[in-house]
């Protein structure tokens, strides 16, 4: 397999439980040195990717892309793409950004999470299935009561929801995708990203990428914000922004 070179970051999330501590924008928090967009963009420019296309609604992409065409690595070149459909749920952000990028394999990554370069190394080298996720066994850095959780049989991942109380991993948020995702039957009013990972795990075709041993964080919660910039999170997020600096 050949390794991934462009990703797709989805970045139409709200950010209500954060709103009270930095503003309307969750990723343009600051976290370290770093505005919270920058981490996510570091760890997949140094698995190599050069070309990042950046999913947001009309009303943030402007925002949003001079915050990450800010951030001081470079690659990747960082593209805006315009999510129509954004308020319907994240799978549907997902689904317009790939109707507009239409290329693959492609990395799709969440833009909220801080992670290892390791997982974007991973993720970049590619997977034998159709849609593969991260998944970490021993994820110490994030509420596993909140976190998307993984039942996988080998590299085959069976079960996966926030519900689950039979897991093996806890969903990263990196993603591998060699072909469009499956919508399931029938065309919902809302949609989630876990909706098409389900619908993938239903047909047999959502495979699993074993990060285990790589730090992340997903940054959702004002603790979480906390963990990030003075808890146990501060060294993955100081390394980050060492490499971003060169």
């Amino acid at each position: 397999m050949r390794a991934i070179t462009r990703a797709l970051l989805l970045a139409s999330g709200s950010g209500t439980r954060l709103r009270g501590v930095v503003g309307l924008v969750k990723l343009l928090a600051y976290v370290g040195r770093m505005r919270l967009i920058c981490y996510p963009l570091a760890s997949l420019a140094v698995a190599g990717v050069s070309e990042a296309f950046l999913v947001t609604p009309r009303h943030r992409l402007d925002t949003i892309l001079a915050a990450a065409r800010d951030c001081p690595l470079r690659p990747p070149e960082i593209v805006g793409v315009e999510s129509w459909r954004w308020w319907r749920g994240s799978g549907y952000t997902l689904l317009d950004g790939l109707e507009q990028v239409g290329a693959y394999p492609i990395i799709v990554s969440v833009s909220d999470h801080i992670y290892h370069p390791g997982i974007a190394e991973r993720s970049a080298s590619g997977c034998a299935r159709p849609f593969c996720v991260a998944g970490d066994a021993e994820a110490s850095l994030v509420d596993i009561g909140e976190a998307t959780r993984i039942l996988a049989v080998g590299d085959r991942v069976v079960a996966i929801g926030k519900g689950l109380s039979n897991y093996t991993h806890i969903d990263v948020g990196v993603h591998t995708l060699n072909a469009p995702p499956r919508t399931g039957s029938g065309a919902a009013s809302t949609m989630s990203l876990n909706d098409l990972k389900m619908a993938s795990a239903e047909a047999g075709l959502l495979g699993l990428v074993d990060v285990t041993g790589y730090p992340w964080i997903d940054v959702d919660t004002p603790e979480d914000l906390e963990r990030a910039r003075r808890g146990p999170a501060r060294g993955l997020v100081e390394m980050l922004d060492r490499i971003a600096r060169g």
